[in-house]
């Protein structure tokens, strides 16, 4: 697509104030909730020790003159991380550049939006690796009645409170306890970090036990304001975040009046266990791993550069990120399927 050109780059000095960039909030971005391992090469071998072999009870009395009993482990190599360049660019003509007036800062503007772009690329590649439920060992899915499996079950939807109002069923605060258990029982760690979409959160907000839940957080924490803090502590997780960003469905080229909008992620729910700090022998549900060897890159695997196009009369502005996003153990995570029903994805 071309930059705006000629009078789309005039604004009137009485009506500086009014120009608006759709600059999305960084804090809707659901991009760091799995801590980064800087990696000097786009692929390479992840190796996983056997969990049932670390965890099992094998140690045994020693009788006087004898050997200890030995031990060992199995290790898995079919894992490995793939980090690959995600690039865009925009030019900017000598006569474009000529013809725009304060307000408009070209540079700035071309680099919001190739920064904004490759964060939504991110997003999506986000949803494409973690937001489903073949990435995970355990998952759930909302109906009206609920029920349990060895690795998940249904949910009652959240959302049940608007239809039956206080004959409601749904128990998001237990739903979560259960959730929660399973993992632990199974890996050793209590998952620290939820991910919701939008209409989750919507329909959390409103609900009568969450609400209850959240007279006592307060109780505890009178000085907390950040509600996704609040949430946090409801659901006894380290890190709630609320996956907010938006992105164009329609496409390009149609009318104003018929372009149309949605989240990237919708009415689900991501539960895992993120490791804080990357490190040998540190499980996580998931690693980012960001390829700071491809020339020029930093440690967290960007840049962007500005250089001249002659042939064009126009100055570049270039934007990369190489990075991969992989799941580590599946175990490590569970995720909730359209959980609400009413409130819309």
């Amino acid at each position: 697509m071309a930059l705006p050109v000629g009078s789309d780059l005039y604004v009137s000095p009485l009506l500086s104030n009014a120009l608006i960039a759709y600059i999305q909030s960084a804090e809707d971005f659901v991009t760091d909730i799995f801590p980064t391992i800087p990696v000097d090469y786009p692929t390479g071998p992840i190796m996983r020790y056997n969990r049932a072999d670390w965890y099992r009870n094998t140690a045994k009395p020693r009788a006087p003159g004898t050997e200890s009993v030995g031990v060992g482990w199995r290790a898995d190599h079919s894992l490995s991380w793939n980090a690959q360049v995600y690039a865009e660019h925009s030019d900017i003509a000598d006569q474009t550049r000529s013809s725009a007036q304060p307000p408009v800062n070209l540079d700035r503007d071309v680099t919001e939006l190739l920064g904004q772009q490759l964060l939504l690329q991110r997003q999506n590649l986000f949803a494409t690796e973690y937001w489903n439920t073949t990435a995970w060992t355990w998952n759930w899915i909302g109906n009206s009645t609920g029920s349990t499996t060895s690795t998940g079950g249904d949910f009652v939807y959240w959302d049940d409170y608007l239809t039956a109002g206080s004959s409601y069923t749904s128990n998001p605060l237990g739903n979560m306890d259960t959730a929660r258990t399973l993992i632990k029982k199974n890996t050793g760690f209590w998952p620290n970090t939820m991910v919701v979409g939008v209409p989750v959160y919507m329909a959390l907000r409103q609900h009568p036990q969450v609400i209850d839940r959240i007279k006592y957080v307060m109780r505890a924490f009178p000085n907390m304001t950040n509600s996704q803090d609040i949430f946090a502590a409801a659901f006894d997780v380290q890190k709630f975040q609320i996956a907010g960003v938006v992105q164009t469905t329609s496409i390009e080229g149609v009318p104003t009046v018929d372009e149309t909008y949605d989240f990237v992620l919708g009415n689900d729910i991501l539960l895992a266990y993120a490791a804080p700090n990357p490190g040998i022998l540190t499980p996580s549900a998931g690693y980012t791993f960001s390829w700071r060897g491809f020339s020029g890159m930093t440690q967290v695997g960007a840049i962007i550069k500005k250089f001249r196009m002659e042939e064009l009369e126009s100055d570049r502005i270039e934007a990369k990120l190489a990075y991969g996003l992989n799941v580590i153990e599946p175990a490590l995570g569970g995720f909730v399927s359209g959980i609400t029903e009413t409130i819309p994805a």
